[in-house]
């Protein structure tokens, strides 16, 4: 009886060793199992924080690669250290004026055969800055867009009679749509005359588009828009252009246009403007003004002296240079065209599409561009800006 006892107690003391021995190694095993499952997640946080760490720097190495390349833009395209308001001559009656003997300001390690174009920011004032691009085939290709409802600054909706088009200004682009196709934006326009515009800006910019499509070279251009001070309105652009592959053989030049309407005084601060009442015999007219610019292009460019020789034996002002000043009175502005009669397109007497022109169907005009639209004329392509 007693050993019956004895032996019934030692099993179920047995029995209880035996519950805390498998408690205790389920404990053990889920403290193995919780501590794993913490140290995966150390792990993979650990992991996580690395990733997040070498994409911040990728991304921090961007950043400092996109500013790095901007630099560079910027130092390609500055100009300020060069020429200053204060080395351009004062309008005197041409639309430009060539600066540095026509030799632009570019290095030689600028040239470059990689098609781009930059456009810098505008500035506190909401001004527009240097623009430059190098100029290849093809990229032009892109579709005419609305700028309508861009004003840059001076903008102001002036009309005067008597200025071809009626409108004092003009959304100009720092570097022509036919050049890049960049149009409807705020970075590449800035309001400039109509006679800046036209006679100043639009001749250099045909000549690069010309020589692009020709050759299917490049050209390096660079146009800087000098303001004066805190002035809203730029006293004019500065256009430098350099041939890429043949070293400037077929295009270079370096010229100020001015940002100027004969007969109109402007208010360069704000963009107002007044026509000047009294004309003195110290005024010269537009019309002189674009002779006298014809003849400037006439000893640098043979293959528009036919053209430009007939216009001068139809006009009855005589061409003026800054050395001998002839003086004339107005004529309300109006431009010296080459009409083409068989197509119905008039031109710039400086267009290249007029030494391909036939004789027998060009007729010279001193009329405004709205006298030959009304007469079923219309402007070719590269006679409108």
């Amino acid at each position: 009886m007693g050993s019956k006892i004895i032996s019934g107690f030692i099993g179920f003391m047995i029995g209880i060793l035996t519950l805390v021995v498998i408690v205790g190694i389920a404990g053990v095993g889920n403290n193995i199992s919780s501590n794993e499952v913490n140290q995966n997640v150390i792990v993979a946080e650990n992991k996580q924080i690395e990733i997040d760490k070498i994409n911040n720097e990728e991304v921090n190495n961007n950043i400092i690669n996109e500013k790095a390349k901007d630099e560079e833009k910027r130092n390609l395209v500055d100009t300020t250290n060069k020429i200053t308001l204060l080395d351009i001559p004062e309008f005197e009656s041409t639309p430009y004026v060539e600066i540095n003997g026509n030799i632009p300001f570019f290095d030689d390690s600028e040239l470059t055969t990689n098609s781009y174009e930059y456009y810098s920011e505008l500035d506190k004032l909401g001004r527009v800055g240097i623009a430059t691009a190098c100029i290849g085939v093809g990229m032009d290709d892109k579709p005419r867009e609305n700028i309508s409802y861009i004003k840059p600054t001076g903008w102001k909706d002036t009309k005067y009679n008597g200025i071809d088009g009626s409108n004092l200004y003009n959304r100009c682009h720092l570097i022509a749509q036919s050049l890049t196709g960049e149009n409807a934006n705020e970075k590449n326009l800035m309001t400039g005359t109509r006679f800046m515009n036209t006679e100043g800006m639009l001749r250099f910019e045909n000549r690069v588009s010309d020589y692009v499509n020709n050759t299917k070279n490049h050209v390096l251009y660079r146009v800087t828009p000098m303001f004066n001070d805190d002035d809203m309105l730029a006293k004019g652009v500065l256009i430098e252009a350099k041939s890429v592959e043949d070293n400037g053989k077929g295009i270079q030049f370096n010229v100020f246009c001015y940002n100027v309407q004969p007969g109109i005084e402007i208010d360069y601060k704000t963009g107002e403007s007044k026509r000047v009442e009294e004309t003195s015999t110290n005024e010269l007219t537009q019309s002189t003004a674009i002779a006298s610019s014809i003849a400037m292009d006439n000893s640098k460019n043979s293959s528009e002296t036919s053209s430009s020789k007939s216009i001068s034996e139809q006009t009855t002002t005589t061409p003026t240079t800054s050395a001998t000043k002839e003086q004339t009175t107005s004529t309300n502005n109006e431009a010296t065209y080459v009409l083409n009669k068989n197509t119905k397109k008039f031109h710039y007497s400086w267009c290249s599409s007029v030494n391909s022109m036939k004789e027998k169907n060009k007729e010279y005009s001193n009329s405004s561009r709205d006298s030959l639209i009304s007469r079923g004329y219309q402007p070719c392509k590269k006679c409108s800006p």
